[in-house]
């Protein structure tokens, strides 16, 4: 039986007894002999427990937990409080288990102080303990082996991070950094002489500030940037600005949008191209409708092999060739080579080389038609009451068929004759009878006289041969041969006992020969003041002489040639001339080339005086204008030279060069051979002004002219 003690003395000692059932015990010190325990039993109930004051230490009997600061310990160990560790005998104090270590908090869990040099988390050996951070599963954080990985339990680099990493500010990496997602809200910067983005399946950079954008490349000029493989694709889904220049060395560039724009005023195929024949088959491609419009080097030309619908006008400065050989086959503009369905205005000639087929009526001023013209329905000249002449020319001169209105009469002129088919001549509307062995004017005739030596005015018979010839021989017997020279007055000789003679005068010998009397011109001729003749040659054989037949000219032909041409203008035109002395010219003087001392000079080249005559020398040291003369065809000028511009056979367009400052005071001298037919056209470089207006300036007229520009730096131009 155990004793129940009401107050144990101040100190008691149990020797080795125990003290059971005993039910509160207020101690001061507990302390038990060397080498043995105090051992405290509980019983099993609820409040079976063992406590240091009310809650300092607490053991529960029936569940076996300590609480320290709690009398309701929730766990084997509850502590209400901090648990701090002081060692003393060790530098370190350390939490061991023989099995796995859980440390958890319902709230918040902190390791360290504010204060603590460091927090270690881990051992330090050669098995490669991992240490697992976790807010949901075992991957969330691992170190291992100085290796953090996130997302992955086996981290193969120092920070292998499996997913999307979300940095808000500024994030260093020293060296190599492989990152399979990132997500970077802050500023990355990556520093390193090779830098690598890879990946195997997608990359993206974004940025959702729509002002400052992604940029690559800008920070320093000059620095190339290469994107895509050499095999790959690169793909812009976004509008594309390009504020330098692009260049695309590809060998196909394709453009799939709907609407192409370009700013610049020139656009420019075959680029590069060392002539005409390189830029061959040049031009734009249509595709689908096989539609071309290409550079032909064989005819220096564009080719189209599409019809060309225009809306507005066409101008052409040139020749309109039209190759097409197909025929018209009816007024409906629709058919043949060229179609018009309106009207056509022809300010030339016209010339038609098969035939004209004209469905309405053709108002023509003047015809004048060389070849047979065929007409299917009836000619009518004039109207009724109002007539005109009509002529009808044979090929022997003043022999025409002619209507004459002014006494409505057809009359026959010159060697004109008509010719009747036999039965087809009618007097009102009685047929001439007579054949052609008869003459009309027998008609009627019964008798023919024999005798004609007297005959009455109203006689009408017909003589007959005898009679005529016997009428005749009387006649010239009794009749003189009346006859006048230049000088000499009116002479005569009597037919039938006297004889003409012929002489001639100087320089004409006459010489009768049966009955011919030739006159022939002494080979020298020394009192010839005059001869005048349209057609007047002279000269040595057909191949030398010289020729009067071209109106207003004088030709010296030599050894079958024009060589030497006089012309009505005072002009000599030759394809030499050696003039042994001086040439003294009040005009100008027009040559395609100037040899001077033997010599033509070299290009750049200008003539100055030298004192004693004149001689080549370079632009800068003499001064002056480069000629560059005979021009036929469209060109560019230059500064400081002189043009001469011949446009009598086609209309010429000469471009100014750019002006610009640093070129004030340079000139071009442009003299223009102009006709009415053809004009020189001058236009500026760009919008280049002359005399202050954008409009081109054109010469034309009969005239010569010689234009003087002087450049005005980027004012343009002005006329001197």
């Amino acid at each position: 039986m155990v004793a129940k003690i009401k107050r144990i003395p101040a100190r008691t000692d149990f020797q080795d007894e125990s003290l059971t059932n005993v039910g509160s015990v207020a101690l001061d010190e507990i302390t038990s002999d060397s080498a043995t325990s105090i051992g405290v039993t509980l019983g099993d109930d609820a409040g079976d427990d063992f406590k240091v004051d009310s809650t300092s230490l607490v053991v529960k009997g029936d569940t076996g937990k300590v609480g320290i600061g709690t009398a309701a310990p929730g766990a084997t160990l509850g502590v209400d409080g901090d648990l701090h560790f002081q060692p003393t005998a060790i530098t370190t104090s350390h939490i061991t288990t023989a099995g796995s270590l859980d440390i958890r908090a319902t709230n918040n869990l902190k390791i360290g102080t504010d204060g603590a040099d460091s927090v270690r988390l881990g051992r330090t050996n050669t098995t490669g303990a991992k240490i697992h951070l976790r807010s949901g599963a075992d991957t969330d954080l691992v170190v291992s082996n100085s290796k953090i990985g996130i997302g992955t339990e086996t981290p193969s680099v120092t920070l292998d991070v499996v997913g999307t990493a979300a940095v808000s500010g500024d994030l260093g990496v020293d060296g190599t950094a492989n990152l399979d997602n990132t997500d970077v809200d802050g500023t990355l910067v990556v520093d390193g002489s090779n830098i690598s983005l890879d990946s195997t399946s997608t990359l993206n950079i974004d940025n959702s500030n729509t002002s400052n954008g992604i940029t690559i490349g800008t920070a320093t000029s000059g620095v190339p940037v290469s994107i895509g493989h050499s095999t790959s694709e690169v793909t812009v889904n976004d509008n594309l600005t390009v504020t330098g220049n692009l260049t695309v060395d590809g060998t196909t560039t394709t453009i799939n949008s709907t609407t192409l724009t370009v700013d610049d005023k020139t656009i420019v195929v075959a680029s590069g191209a060392a002539d005409s024949a390189a830029a061959d088959g040049a031009g734009i491609s249509v595709d689908g409708a096989s539609a071309t419009i290409l550079y032909d080097h064989t005819g220096t030309q564009w080719e189209m092999n599409k019809p060309l619908e225009v809306t507005g006008a066409i101008t052409a400065t040139g020749v309109l060739d039209v190759t097409d050989t197909t025929d018209s086959s009816d007024a409906t503009g629709d058919t043949g080579a060229l179609r018009c369905e309106g009207g056509a205005s022809i300010a030339k000639k016209l010339f038609v080389g098969t035939d004209l087929d004209v469905d309405g009526t053709a108002n023509l001023d003047a015809v004048d038609i060389d070849g047979a013209v065929q007409l299917d329905s009836t000619l009518t000249v004039g109207a009724d009451d109002q007539g005109y002449d009509v002529i009808l020319y044979g090929d022997t001169a003043s022999a025409n068929l002619t209507w004459d209105t002014s006494v409505d009469d057809l009359i026959l002129n010159g060697a004109a004759g008509l010719v009747v088919p036999v039965g087809q001549l009618f007097l009102g509307d009685t047929a001439v009878t007579s054949t052609a062995a008869e003459l009309n004017v027998l008609d009627g005739i019964a008798s023919v006289d024999t005798d004609i030596s007297s005959v009455s005015g109203s006689d009408d018979t017909l003589a007959s041969a005898k009679a005529i010839k016997t009428y005749v021989d009387a006649q010239v017997t009794a009749s003189d041969l009346d006859f006048q020279g230049d000088s000499g007055g009116a002479l005569s000789i009597d037919l039938d006992s006297e004889t003409l003679t012929i002489a001639g005068g100087t320089g004409i010998t006459t010489t009768g020969g049966t009955n011919t009397v030739t006159a022939a011109i002494d080979a020298a001729q020394t009192g010839i003041t005059s001869v005048v003749n349209a057609s007047l040659e002279i000269g040595r054989d057909a191949d030398n002489r010289i020729k009067f037949g071209t109106d207003n000219q004088i030709i010296f032909e030599v050894d079958g040639g024009d060589n030497v041409i006089f012309k009505t203008s005072g002009e000599i035109e030759a394809t030499s001339l050696d003039i042994s002395g001086d040439v003294d010219v009040d005009g100008t003087l027009e040559a395609d080339n100037i040899t001077v001392g033997g010599a033509q000079g070299s290009d750049g080249q200008v003539l100055t005086s030298t004192g004693s005559g004149v001689a080549w020398e370079d632009a800068a040291g003499g001064g002056g204008l480069t000629l560059d003369l005979n021009k036929t065809d469209d060109f560019t000028a230059a500064f400081d030279y002189f043009y001469e511009v011949d446009s009598s056979s086609s209309a010429i367009t000469v471009t100014l060069p750019a002006t610009g400052s640093g070129n004030e005071g340079k000139t071009i001298d442009i003299f223009c051979k102009v006709t009415t037919d053809y004009a020189v056209t001058i236009t500026q470089n760009g919008s280049e002004k002359i005399n202050y207006s954008t409009s081109d300036l054109i010469v034309s007229g009969t005239s010569n002219t010689n234009v003087t520009l002087v450049c005005a730096g980027d004012t343009g131009w002005f006329i001197r």
